[in-house]
């Protein structure tokens, strides 16, 4: 079995984990979680799910496509491309003012979304 599918899986726990402590560095997200009601967790939990499922799409392509013989390179590619870019956009989540912090997590989301296809024409051909 290739690694391809665990270091994409891999890249979207790391890309999670760096973005997650990025917001969580930010004071005013620390606030708006310390101000949640036990009867608001469910609803956030809901919209979190649903984020994931709308800004992970290139990760679950990816993962798929890395099973087979042809795809696996390019999913390497992305995966370690798509943590490039989560640590690029670290700082600027980090230090960013409160209306900044959700314009760099669409700019790395956009990212990701146009380093899939990208990774996808860069494949490297084997002779």
């Amino acid at each position: 079995m290739r690694a391809a599918p665990t270091v994409v899986a891999i890249s979207f726990v790391l890309s999670g984990l760096i973005i997650g402590d990025a917001l969580w560095s930010t004071s005013a997200i620390r606030y708006e979680f310390s101000n949640l009601q036990m009867t608001e967790w469910p609803k956030l939990l809901l919209l979190v799910v649903v984020m994931l499922a709308v800004c992970a799409w290139p990760w679950i392509v990816s993962f798929s496509r890395a099973f087979s013989d042809v795809g696996y390179r390019s999913s390497i590619m992305f995966a370690v491309v798509a943590v490039a870019l989560a640590t690029l956009f670290y700082s600027p989540i980090a230090s960013a003012p409160s209306e900044g912090i959700g314009y760099n997590v669409i700019f790395f989301m956009l990212s990701t979304w146009a380093a899939y296809p990208l990774s996808l024409m860069a494949r490297i051909r084997e002779d």
